[in-house]
């Protein structure tokens, strides 16, 4: 979820919207909301997050037919406490990279109107 400074949300439509009108405008030649899709994953990825919950989190299916099969049918936990877990995780290091207590490239948008 991202929040302006107004406290308004921005849905993921708001995102894909904002990054395809404005985009010209931003300090990267291209970037699209799948960008942020896979910076997401493999940070999670690099902070030990497991693969199959990396996979779950982001809504695929991880492992080959017979495991994918296996969790379809029978299998019935979502394995929400760890999808929580690891979101608490990554809302430490964003919070983190904003405050300036970890490096990054963080690029301002330009703000609309």
């Amino acid at each position: 979820m991202f929040v302006l400074e107004t406290d308004a949300v921005m849905s993921s439509a708001h995102i894909g919207h904002y990054l395809l009108t404005r985009g010209p405008a931003l300090p990267i030649a291209k970037f699209t909301s799948h960008d942020l899709r896979r910076t997401f994953a493999t940070m999670l990825a690099e902070m030990g997050v497991a693969l199959d919950l990396v996979a779950a989190i982001v809504g695929h299916e991880s492992g080959g037919n017979d495991t994918r099969t296996l969790v379809r049918h029978y299998v019935w936990s979502d394995v929400l406490e760890r999808k929580a877990n690891a979101l608490r995780m990554w809302d430490e290091r964003l919070k983190a990279i904003v405050v300036g207590r970890e490096a990054a490239k963080v690029f301002r948008l330009p703000r609309v109107g």
